[in-house]
């Protein structure tokens, strides 16, 4: 109990850390990583059963190994590899699949999914207008995802002639919104989650839109996982140089919030999924 305490304590913390600055500080991620396998530690201490510390040693890294894969692929950034970390640390992994590690990833897939979907309406509702006039630049983009949502849509409602089951029906439905969601994520992202900054406003880990060139030499390319240091002052004394006027620098969503809620989604409930399970079975 005191362990869950503890970590709901460190969630909400970086979630309203998150949300105010769009960033998670490293040094709360190494104290909360010590915290849980400090804890572990003390039990095992206390009850000579070392199991504990090693469930959360197996969890702290391989979490970690999912979030690194996630941030290398610019999915997340670095607050939440490190606070994935943290998960680890503290709920560690049981070497059966209803343990609470493997709930708490499918919750965090679930309410993670739904979370960001949410932002990402209310950033389209907030910036109406750039995201309309994008909108309709990504629908042009992504125009096979009409011709690819009727498909589905006629698809299903053939198998459900062929085998009558209402779930077919739900399925349904879901197309347009999966199809739509291209584009509509699309939309956002360039309307909503990018600026131009001065090279002297540019900070740590900061995102690039695109390559930074500087008489045909790309300086810095779009794929990085995010600037360094050494970057970054490079950048600035080309900006006094008078060669890098501005960059298109990438944000996300404050995503750690998603943690607190699959968390507490977990411990309330279990796996999201078997409500899903039990309603179609």
């Amino acid at each position: 109990m005191l362990d869950w305490i503890v970590l709901l304590a460190i969630l909400t913390i970086a979630s309203v850390t998150d949300l105010q600055t769009r960033e998670v500080s490293d040094w709360l991620c190494y104290a909360s990583v010590f915290a849980g396998l400090g804890l572990a530690a003390l039990t095992g201490a206390y009850t000579d059963n070392w199991a504990p510390i090693v469930s959360r040693l197996m969890g702290c890294l391989a979490f970690f190994a999912l979030g690194a894969s996630l941030f290398y692929t610019r999915q997340w950034g670095g607050g939440d590899v490190g606070m994935l970390a943290v998960m680890g640390s503290f709920i560690g992994i049981q070497l059966s699949l209803d343990g609470i590690w493997l709930a708490f990833l499918i919750n965090l897939l679930l309410c993670g999914a739904l979370y960001s979907m949410a932002w990402l309406a209310w950033l389209a509702v907030h910036h109406y207008h750039d995201f309309r006039k994008q909108f309709i630049v990504s629908m042009n983009l992504f125009s096979w995802v009409r011709y690819a949502s009727a498909a589905g849509i006629m698809m299903t409602l053939v198998l459900y002639v062929l085998m009558p089951y209402w779930p077919m029906l739900f399925i349904a439905l879901l197309f347009p919104a999966l199809f739509y969601l291209l584009p509509f994520s699309h939309a956002v992202q360039l309307s909503c989650l990018q600026y131009y900054a001065k090279p002297d406003r540019l900070t740590l880990g900061d995102w690039i839109g695109e390559d930074i060139k500087v008489q045909g030499k790309t300086i810095v390319g779009r794929d990085s996982t995010g600037l360094s240091a050494k970057e970054i002052a490079h950048l600035q004394a080309l900006g006094k140089q008078g060669k890098v006027d501005k960059v298109l620098v990438r944000t996300g969503i404050p995503f750690i919030p998603s943690f607190l809620i699959a968390f507490v989604v977990t411990l309330w409930h279990g796996s999201l999924l078997t409500i899903f399970l039990q309603a179609v079975i």
